[in-house]
């Protein structure tokens, strides 16, 4: 995550004070001397200097001013080298500065127009000696830029700020076009602004001083206020509002308002007969919309509509009106289709109809139909009277019906069947209640069971609950269709409870039944025992899983444990478990030992109940090996495999988003073992899930806003699935599990343990009002509760980052954030990502505590979140070595540090770098256990004394030694490793990747070590474009991965990449866009069905839709290049170079050496490759099993056509070529 301004808006303030106002030019801010004074200049001597004179000619003022007689008059000193002189009634002059005890030593002529500070060869508006409060600007993008960037030189700052490197850095988005970069400490800067996408368009060279300013390039002006837009209380219309009316519909279409204030649509609608509106669209629309459909009309009838811009506040334009009288459709042929149930949705594709007036043949994949319930959808050929059509899947085109020719009348066609079928008589009118209603409330809870209605419009069941004395009810959950029973819990003994169950099909619902019911009220006494304890063992861990209790008067749970041998028990969970916990996973236990297990019930008194007890005996934890051993499938958890309904959960947001019927919590740890099998049939041995803790946030499925490092989030689980269930379950079938780990920040509602804020209420529906206020008293406002959203905001982000409420520093309380300067590393990245104080040794001890935890579970590896917002300095003093010494020498981090930036080093800064992560520290700096003030200092240092490339080390960890396996000196390596962003935003082109690391592999301590993928959740490479899913050409993709697998580092694939999923579509806009529509879209209908797997790669019987996407032309590719690359140990492990090496290919040899091993292979990409000085011996061909035999130290190899691949191995006395690998013909790529 480079950033996540997901689930909320966020904005960073500067206290800046303006206090006047300057003319303006085009390119300078003028700067006027002092009116009374004259002109006044300042130097700074040398050290060498005996004093300072001032020598001045041309002077302008009034009255005139003559020049000096060399060698000048002597300067007033100020202290610390500075001098001053006042040029009484000047505004501008030439002049130079000069040593009066030597006077070959002066500076260059000068020139002035207002006061001034000179150093060295530069003027600067203010003592550079001296920190300023900071400069911000502000940039308006022109619509035709692609991005903004700041390019900048001569910054006036203490500390320094170095000159960035063209085109510069990219600019902060601040909405409504505008864009913004602030300067630490700074007083003035020269700069400008450029297009980052294309450099020729930029402005010209301007200059700001000590005022923030707004920069208009349409009027070439610089404004000392603020003209982003704010909200008032007329709201400006759309227009253009025009009805097409249709059969029983009305489609309405309007230009969007001009009005930056704009953020969303409202549609009223009204028959000519009725006086007043009635609102359409209970949620307001996305302010990108401009179009609506209102359906369910009565033809011949004529209505009337409005529609209005809202604002944030809710303010309402006056509005834009049409009207339009909906008809019945002239005569044609409509087909009917019944989606299958693994189909996401349901287009028409048609060709050579037969209409008037003529329809054009559609492109593919064809247009949607629209629904009409149970499954069925329908498209309308209006004056047709022959049709040749196909129904077809749009998210998997493989997926699709026979061409159905010739169609010249009405029809049904079931997708299940694949066959036309009569017409069914669908159900009208208000949906069907489920019936048999009834409640049976036992301590603390009520058991409701019904009868699902059989109406075959219904996709949901919502559960609704309130008290006798509440007015309104509050959904408690949406279940499955068939769903016929519900418990809810957390109730309160004595209270009237009155539930209402009602069916859905996702837009309407119906009138619903109503069930009463009263729990018994609770009594206190003994606390009741939890029941049916029982547990099973993990590496180096025991998972113990019980049911809850009975006794409504338990608040929580207690885990207590000792060791068979020991007489007392200790307690295991440091703070009382949840009341709905009925599962807990004591880690950091010895592998053979055997234990003993209690766990108590308690009340809120601390009263604990006698307790249940079990045993059992840790297992050994699995093995962990060399990483580079293995590739990895990436998953986004909620995004993948739904495996269990029970669970699902909408976010707050989801409204907003528009995600109907898919909410975006919805895959799930039990959907993700069902399907392991499925990745292991592609070749892939790890995978990796992004973060499993629990989470807060209106947008928070992805897993990156925490609000609990030391819990699993309930969101994932399933009756009987843990977490340990699914690395017990990845471990079974020899593959390993990689964590995505959050260092950097949390969540803004606090973390429960380290920084306490909020909690969820699991007896509550999941929602923002429904969150529990764990906060210290004072920390947050006492009308909290009342404040608006916005308020509430601004209220946590106080409470976490100001001295005087986080008086321990577990937060950085930094307000300013530049992207390549100190406070990227403690500055707060987004809204939603309040940054950690992980110099402080209570933040950094808290962090490796929760974590250590998952290392104990069996967890293989660390994928870390936002590194280059930590400084290096901190893994390699805290993270780094804390991990490696709970997991073992082989236990494998690599970090995300996301430079996007086509070169190695970005802007020419090393500490913002990627290679800069993967080295340990050639310098000591001092570091507390106990003072954080001490390592913070470090860590400035640090970033101070890495500001230039030129002092970087450099290794050869990489390269082979002529044809042979260098030895490799591990005492250059931090401990964490690096996505390779390099490769990575070069990937539009494999050519560029393989330059770009070829020609930077040095500068990483072992870029062996390097995790290369082409695009994932955040973006694609740059120019793909980079926003969404990789959308060049097939072929493109295939010569990426054949070069991923094969040349260093370790190949990863981001989920459904295999079958080019949502190709295209924008791949995150937060909540400003239906998943459905974007590159984290729910994958699971691609993957329905089964598969059996008898080795990585290899698999039989696979079925369904899982089938076709494993038929897929880039899967079989993937799996291909799977395979050759576990057959060939240097594929994995090898050492590469290009000496030798000629040829049109991307080409390279590559070797591993060990005590086992000796592999050596020559690789050529997309083309003919001649290695010369190679080793003698037989060469045999993974791709083709073609047999070569070098005797003269030569090899011509030849891969003809975009994508394809020769991987000729030496046979050797430890390590055979394993002959053809590929184990199928008539591949698209290697052929």
């Amino acid at each position: 995550m480079h950033k996540r301004m997901m689930g909320g808006a966020f904005l960073l303030t500067l206290a800046l004070v303006v206090s006047s106002c300057s003319s303006q030019t085009s390119t300078l801010e003028q700067v006027q001397s002092n009116a009374a004074g004259g002109l006044q200049v300042h130097y700074k001597k040398p050290s060498t200097w005996t004093g300072a004179n001032i020598h001045y000619w041309n002077t302008v003022a009034s009255p005139a001013l003559a020049g000096t007689t060399w060698p000048g008059l002597s300067m007033t000193s100020e202290g610390n080298s500075w001098y001053t002189y006042t040029l009484p009634n000047a505004t501008s002059s030439s002049l130079l500065f000069v040593n009066p005890g030597n006077t070959s030593q002066k500076t260059a002529d000068l020139s002035r127009n207002r006061d001034g500070w000179f150093n060295g060869t530069t003027w600067y508006e203010t003592n550079p000696d001296v920190a300023g409060a900071g400069l911000t600007v502000h940039f308006k993008k022109p619509a035709s830029w692609g991005k903004a960037n700041i390019h900048f030189w001569n910054v006036a700052a203490q500390p320094t700020i170095a000159n960035s490197t063209f085109p510069g850095v990219t600019m902060i988005d601040e909405g409504n076009g505008w864009f913004k970069y602030s300067f630490a400490n700074a007083s003035s800067a020269n700069l400008l602004f450029v297009d980052g996408n294309n450099t020729a368009q930029k402005t010209g060279d301007l200059y700001r001083v000590v005022k923030e300013g707004w920069y208009d390039p349409s009027s070439s002006t610089w404004s000392d206020t603020s003209p982003v837009c704010s909200n008032t209380t007329t709201v400006g219309n759309p227009t253009a509002l025009t009805g097409t009316a249709g059969d029983k519909q009305v489609k309405l279409t309007w230009t969007a308002s001009a009005d930056c204030q704009v953020t969303g649509y409202k549609v009223y609608q009204k028959t000519s007969a009725q006086t007043t509106y009635t609102l359409l669209t209970t949620t307001a629309l996305a302010k990108t919309t401009n179009t609506y459909t209102a359906t369910g009309l009565t033809n011949g009838t004529t209505y009337n509509y409005k529609v209005v811009a809202v604002n944030s506040a809710g303010t309402e334009s006056s509005g834009a009106t049409a009207t339009a009288t909906p008809v019945t459709p002239p005569g044609g042929i409509t087909l009917h289709f019944k989606k299958p149930a693994g189909w996401s949705n349901a287009n028409i594709h048609y060709w050579s109809v037969t209409a008037s007036p003529a329809m054009a043949n559609t492109t593919w994949p064809g247009v949607a139909t629209t629904p009409e319930g149970c499954g069925w959808s329908r498209y309308t050929f209006s004056g047709a009277t022959n049709v040749n059509a196909l129904f077809v899947d749009p998210a998997n085109t493989a997926a699709k019906t026979a061409d159905l020719t010739n169609r010249t009348a009405d029809g049904w066609y079931d997708g299940n069947t694949m066959s036309w079928v009569t017409a069914p008589t669908l159900p009208s009118g208000a949906l069907t209640n489920p019936t048999n209603a009834a409640g049976n409330a036992t301590t603390g809870q009520v058991q409701l069971t019904w009868t699902a209605p059989s109406d075959c419009r219904v996709s949901g069941i919502r559960v609704y609950r309130k008290t006798s004395a509440e007015t309104n009810y509050t959904l408690q959950g949406t279940l499955g269709s068939t769903s016929t029973s519900y418990i809810s819990t957390g109730l309160t003994g004595g209270t009237t409870y009155h539930f209402k169950i009602t069916s859905t099909d996702g837009s309407t619902e119906s009138s619903g039944v109503v069930v009463t019911a009263t729990p018994p009220a609770c009594t206190t006494g003994p606390v009741g025992n939890p029941g049916s304890l029982n547990g099973s063992a993990g590496p180096n861990s025991f998972t113990l899983n019980w049911t809850a209790s009975s006794d409504c008067q338990v608040t929580g749970y207690k885990v207590y444990r000792k060791l068979s041998s020991e007489s007392n028990y200790t307690l295991a969970t440091s703070t009382p478990l949840d009341k709905n916990a009925t599962s807990y996973t004591v880690g950091g236990l010895t592998a053979g030992s055997t234990y003993n297990f209690k766990v108590v019930a308690v009340n809120s008194t601390g009263t604990e109940s006698t307790g249940l007890t079990t045993s059992g005996v840790p297992l050994q934890p699995a093995a962990r090996t060399d990483f580079r051993e293995e590739s990895i499938y990436f998953v986004m958890t909620t995004r993948f495999y739904d495996g269990d309904t029970s669970n699902n959960t909408y976010c707050w947001d989801d409204g907003t988003a528009g995600n109907t019927g898919d909410p975006c919590w919805r895959g799930d740890f039990k959907g993700l073992i069902e399907k392991l099998d499925y990745i292991k049939a592609l070749g892939f041995s790890a995978i990796w899930v992004t973060p499993v803790v629990k989470n807060i946030s209106g947008y928070d499925y992805h897993g990156y806003h925490a609000s609990n490092f030391k819990e699993v989030d309930p969101r994932y689980l399933s009756q009987g699935i843990s977490y340990q269930t699914l690395i017990d379950e990845v471990h079974k079938r020899g593959m390993k599990i990689v964590q995505d780990v959050v260092f950097n920040h949390t969540g803004n509602f606090g973390e429960e343990n380290l920084y306490p804020m909020f909690k969820k209420d699991p007896t509550k529906p999941d929602t923002a009002a429904n969150l529990l206020n764990i906060a210290p008293a004072g920390l947050l406002p006492s009308n909290y509760s009342t404040l608006t959203p916005a308020a509430q905001y601004q209220a946590r982000i106080t409470a976490m980052k100001e001295d005087s409420k986080d008086t321990s520093g577990i937060y950085h309380h930094e307000k300013s954030l530049s992207w390549e300067s100190y406070t990227v590393q403690t500055g707060q990245i987004a809204g939603d990502a309040v940054d950690l104080n992980t110099e402080n040794p209570t933040t950094y001890n808290y962090i490796v505590d929760a974590y250590n935890k998952y290392i104990d579970m069996g967890v293989d590896a660390f994928r870390v979140d936002t590194v280059k917002h930590i400084s290096r300095l901190t893994f390699n003093k805290v993270f780094n070595p804390a991990f490696k010494a709970r997991g073992g020498p082989n236990f494998y981090m690599f970090g995300e540090v996301a430079t996007r930036y086509r070169q190695v080093w970005n802007s020419g800064i090393p500490a913002v770098s990627t290679p800069f992560y993967t080295w340990a520290e050639s310098k000591s700096y001092p570091w507390s256990s106990t003072d954080r003030l001490v390592n913070e200092a470090s860590t400035l240092q640090h970033w101070n004394d890495n500001t230039s490339v030129s002092t970087q080390p450099t290794s050869t960890n990489h390269l082979l030694n002529g044809n042979n396996y260098r030895a490799v000196n591990n005492s250059l390596r931090g401990g964490m490793d690096v996505i390779d962003f390099p490769m990575h935003w070069n990937f539009a082109n494999a050519r560029d990747a393989f330059g770009v690391a070829t020609g930077g592999d040095q500068y990483y301590a072992d870029a062996t070590w390097n995790v290369t993928y082409v695009d994932s959740h955040d973006y694609a490479p740059d120019g793909a474009p980079e926003n969404q899913r990789f959308s060049l050409g097939q072929d493109v993709w295939a010569e990426n991965l054949s070069l991923m697998f094969t040349f260093r580092g370790i190949p990863t694939l981001y989920y459904g990449s295999e079958v080019e999923f949502k190709k295209g579509m924008v791949i995150d806009v937060g909540p400003n866009k239906p998943l459905e529509q974007t590159g984290r879209a729910y994958f699971g209908n691609n993957i329905t069905g089964s598969v059996s797997v008898s080795n990585f790669g290899k698999y039989s019987g696979a079925t369904g839709n899982l089938a076709t996407t494993l038929e897929h032309p880039l899967a079989q590719h993937i799996r291909q290049l799977n395979l050759i690359r576990r057959a060939v140990p240097a594929l994995q492990k090898g050492q590469y170079s290009l000496e030798g090496v000629s040829g049109g290919a991307m080409a390279f040899k590559r070797r591993f050496t060990s005590s086992t091993t000796d592999s050596f292979a020559l690789v050529a990409v997309s083309g003919d490759a001649t290695f010369t000085g190679i080793p003698n011996g037989t060469y045999t061909d993974a791709v083709t099993g073609d047999v070569k035999t070098v005797s003269n130290g030569s090899l011509s190899i030849n891969a003809p056509g975009k994508g394809n691949l020769r991987v000729y191995v030496l046979s050797t006395a430890m390590t055979p070529a394993p002959g053809k690998v590929v184990d199928r013909t008539g591949l698209t790529y290697l052929k």
